[in-house]
Formats: C-alpha cells, sequence, structure tokens
C-alpha cells in the first residue's frame, strides 16, 4: 500500500530530523508547507523515538491492517453502504478511529456497537470526502 510507505518514511524523516536537531542543538527543521497543508495540524517534533517506540508503531501498523479486514467484513455483513478505507489505534490504544467514504449520511451505530464489543475501547467514525479529506459533520463515536 503506497500509503503506509509515505507515513511509514514522514515517520522516519521525522524521527532522523529531530536526532539531527538534538545533535546540532538546534530546532528541528520545518517540513515545507503545500497549498493543502495546515499550519494547526502541523505537530512539534519533542524528541527521537526509542526503539521500543519504533517497535510499538511496526505492531500498531499490522494490528491496524487487520482491524481494517474486520471492520470492512462487518460492513459487509450488516450491507452499510460504505467504504472504510483506513484504521487508525491512537497510540495508548483508549481510541480506534475508522476512516470511511459514502454517499450522504449512513447509521453505522449498531456497527460502532458490534466494534465496541470486540476492543473495549472508544470507537470513532470519520467520515471522508471524495478527496480523502474529512467532513465536518461525519463523526461519531461510542
Amino acid at each position: 500500500n503506497s500509503n503506509n510507505n509515505n507515513n511509514s518514511s514522514n515517520r522516519h524523516r521525522s524521527i532522523t530530523e529531530d536526532s539531527i536537531a538534538s545533535i546540532t542543538g538546534g530546532d528541528p527543521p520545518s517540513p515545507p508547507l503545500t497549498q493543502s497543508a495546515n499550519v494547526g495540524d502541523l505537530k512539534r517534533i519533542m524528541r527521537a523515538a526509542t526503539h521500543d517506540e519504533i517497535t510499538l508503531l511496526e505492531v500498531k501498523r499490522e494490528e491496524e491492517e487487520e482491524l481494517l479486514k474486520i471492520c470492512r467484513t462487518k460492513v459487509r455483513q450488516r450491507g452499510l453502504p460504505m467504504s472504510v478505507v483506513d484504521a487508525e489505534y491512537q497510540f495508548d490504544r483508549n481510541k480506534l478511529t475508522f476512516f470511511f467514504q459514502a454517499e450522504g449520511r449512513i447509521d453505522f451505530r449498531e456497527l460502532v456497537r458490534d466494534l465496541f464489543s470486540m476492543y473495549k475501547t472508544r470507537i470513532w467514525m470519520q467520515q471522508l470526502d471524495k478527496n480523502g479529506s474529512p467532513e465536518d459533520d461525519g463523526k461519531m463515536g461510542d
């Protein structure tokens, strides 16, 4: 999946930038801004990730792939007219977000209940527009 490769390289680049900044004593270089970048969305790099944290991120990505498959199966079983495109666990596993595309609004309350009963964590459904950006009114959680 090309998105995973991009995310992975961005994460490693950030770690490298932070490592360089800690060696030189300066601030990490800022990523170049593009027209689609929102300054409010940028995060400051606090320190380099430890080896254990990098390992945990790899495990988290593998789990997210499995969660995505399971959610897609549940969507098919319930006959919901939506396409689940990504899954993302918060690092602390207290929130699980599924990103989906659909025409109009979807009543996915039963799906959220199914997922919550399986994972015992907060479930968040984020609707994306046709360009893959979050829609303002596409949020629902349990």
